[in-house]
């Protein structure tokens, strides 16, 4: 799949300054370049929360409408938590 990603994924915009504390006590900072997979799922799942919020704002029904809008919510949770997962295993 790597291959089939766009090369804008791996610019230098992209990667994450992730402050670290290494064993003798200082705090730094270092850039982390994350996966682009993750990357590309973290931008799915938002797309996915912008669509579905989208397609709410059409909807008549006021349950139909609300049940999308927190489908959309946990999109956009997803998208959080992968998010989190980059900057975690940037820690490594």
């Amino acid at each position: 799949m790597r291959g089939d990603l766009p090369s804008r994924i791996f610019s230098p915009l992209h990667w994450w300054l992730v402050p670290t504390k290494p064993a003798n006590g200082e705090n730094v900072a270092r850039y982390v370049v994350p996966d682009p997979e993750l990357l590309v799922l973290a931008g799915t799942m938002r797309a996915r929360a912008e669509e579905a919020l989208a397609k709410a704002e059409t909807m008549s029904d006021a349950d139909a409408r609300e049940t999308v809008r927190t489908v959309a919510a946990s999109y956009e949770r997803l998208a959080q938590r992968v998010e989190q997962e980059i900057s975690r295993t940037g820690e490594a």
